[in-house]
């Protein structure tokens, strides 16, 4: 929202998923770049990011046990 940079193109590709019929897996597979086969088959889950605990995201790259190929952190749970 800073109006010295403003972008002509939209960040994300794609319609919002539905939300009264969900897709199955990851909400947002449609839009995201780096979607793989794991983000169909399963929900990922809230997990804190990094030390900061009132960050968090819900993203199967953020769990490196969740199978997906670029995951980089440690299993949420």
């Amino acid at each position: 929202m800073d109006p010295d940079h403003r972008t002509q193109v939209s960040p994300l590709n794609g319609d919002p998923p539905n939300p009264i019929d969900p897709p199955d897996g990851c909400r947002f597979r449609d839009r995201c770049p780096h979607a793989h086969a794991v983000c169909a088959a399963q929900a990922p889950v809230l997990a804190a990011v990094g030390e900061n605990v009132a960050h968090s995201v819900a993203c199967h790259m953020n769990d490196r046990l969740s199978g997906h190929p670029e995951a980089t952190q440690e299993n949420p749970a």
